[in-house]
């Protein structure tokens, strides 16, 4: 069925945390978000040791949750 105003609003709200948090968790910096894709850095805006490493983390975290998530 389809969804309410409401409950994709509290989708949007539920997937921008866990992607910030994922990013977070992983020192990265998140830079913007734009519809279905986002801009993050790992050791541009801050030092990051590494950062490769924590960048691929956070998308296979990213990826866990959001494979959780019922939308």
């Amino acid at each position: 069925s389809a969804m309410t105003a409401k409950q994709v609003a509290d989708a949007l709200v539920a997937y921008t945390k866990a992607l910030c948090a994922a990013i977070d968790e992983h020192k990265g910096v998140m830079h913007s978000l734009h519809g279905d894709h986002a801009v993050a850095t790992f050791n541009a805006s801050a030092r990051c040791a590494a950062h490769a490493e924590k960048g691929a983390f956070a998308a296979v975290r990213i990826a866990h949750r959001f494979g959780a998530m019922a939308l």
